[in-house]
């Protein structure tokens, strides 16, 4: 136990009642907008603590509330086992922030790419009605204390949904509040400094337009391969993961030639 470190993290926020039945849950994130699926503050902003024996007594009972990704975790705890996976020159998207759970130190990060995603998206065999000719856009970015959205904050999944999953859903009670913006903006502007219940849309205000437009360009950037940025795969199960096919273990089962992916042979 003296050398365990625990690192528990929750991959979004909960998901939320918009409709009766699956995959549609019994989740809150109050005060926060939104839930699971959404890019709202609600679906993205994840809890986490760290524990163990390892864990300096001095960061016990602390709290972090600096901009970290799922993406940090690796470079973090390689950093915390003094592994120098970032000076052997692996490529890690994340960044090593063990200083800062361990002492307090800042991160200097004030970017953060929440979701990069246009049409065809992941969903796109799951849900037929959506357009396949790239007009929907799924995209939201954090440069604090500002956040916008690029297209809309969730994928509706036509006539089955109930209520807007941007809504909010209080603790006691359980009781849906609609939110009064309109549903099909192409653009949202919040500060989540002073409005992190994303309350109030700025986007069309005259003060914001440049900044508006400076933080969609940020956008149009890690949308392009400039960034690195590849189109999503298709969130559906592929049977050539099995791990029946590959000496019962989770491997790789999908390489990158020449821009092209291909797939392993069955064995």
């Amino acid at each position: 136990w003296e050398n365990t470190l625990l690192f528990v993290v929750t991959d979004n926020g909960g998901m939320t009642t918009w409709q009766e039945s699956w995959p549609a849950s019994a989740s809150s994130n109050f005060p926060l907008r939104g839930g699971k699926t959404t890019l709202f503050e609600g679906g993205v902003r994840a809890v986490a603590f760290v524990n163990g024996g390892a864990l300096p007594s001095g960061a016990r009972g602390k709290r972090r509330t600096q901009l970290l990704h799922a993406v940090d975790i690796l470079p973090t705890l390689a950093g915390f086992a003094g592994v120098p996976l970032l000076d052997k020159g692996v490529l890690v998207d994340g960044l090593d922030a063990w200083a800062a759970i361990a002492d307090g130190a800042p991160i200097n990060r004030t970017e953060l790419p929440l979701n990069i995603d246009v049409n065809p998206l992941g969903l796109s065999r799951l849900v037929p009605h959506i357009k396949h000719d790239g007009s929907l856009n799924y995209s939201a970015l954090i440069s604090w204390p500002w956040k916008v959205f690029v297209g809309q904050p969730y994928i509706a999944f036509g006539a089955r949904n109930q209520v807007r999953r941007d809504g909010w859903w209080t603790v006691q009670g359980y009781k849906y509040i609609a939110p009064e913006e309109e549903q099909g903006l192409p653009l949202r502007l919040y500060n989540l400094e002073q409005d992190e219940t994303e309350h109030f849309n700025l986007a069309d205000r005259p003060e914001h337009q440049n900044l508006v437009e400076s933080l969609v360009a940020r956008v149009r950037f890690y949308a392009s391969k400039e960034s690195g940025w590849v189109p999503s795969q298709p969130n559906m199960p592929e049977f050539k993961g099995n791990p029946r096919l590959h000496n019962w273990t989770w491997a790789p089962f999908v390489h990158e030639e020449s821009g092209a992916m291909n797939y392993e042979e069955d064995q």
